[in-house]
């Protein structure tokens, strides 16, 4: 989804409660980001924005960057993000998916309906039986 040498977004979600400060958060220690130097977006308090689900010390901050894709380049950040370890997602500037591994598997956004189906067909063998998709 990410060409070789094309443009991406890398946005990696730096995770904390503010009883413990930014530096205690998820992510924080994670070798695979610490070299990449990122925009840090304003915090957001999660327990504001949905109190039903966070914690009300529960905040985040988004950080940003703007890559070049090379192979194997990213391999230890989706390591950390297989293992739980960070959360992150790519942006795909030049295909315009966003693409969001987890550990277990990775969503994809495509731009239309039409890219969506083209990828469904091509990777087919991949996809869930079952009728959620999960």
């Amino acid at each position: 989804m990410i060409c070789e040498n094309g443009s991406f977004i890398l946005v990696y979600c730096h995770y904390f409660s503010s009883d413990e400060g930014p530096n205690k958060a998820l992510g924080s220690r994670v070798d695979s980001v610490k070299k990449i130097v990122f925009t840090e977006l304003a915090a957001i308090n999660l327990g504001q924005v949905d109190p039903d689900v966070y914690y009300p010390e529960s905040m985040m901050i988004p950080m940003i960057c703007e890559e070049i894709w090379q192979t194997h380049k990213y391999d230890n950040i989706l390591r950390d993000i297989a293992n739980d370890d960070l959360r992150a997602f790519f942006l795909s500037i030049n295909n315009e998916c966003l693409i969001a591994p987890y550990d277990g598997g990775v969503d994809m956004l495509f731009k239309n309906s039409e890219t969506r189906d083209y990828y469904k067909a091509m990777y087919r063998d991949w996809l869930s039986t079952k009728p959620s998709g999960w």
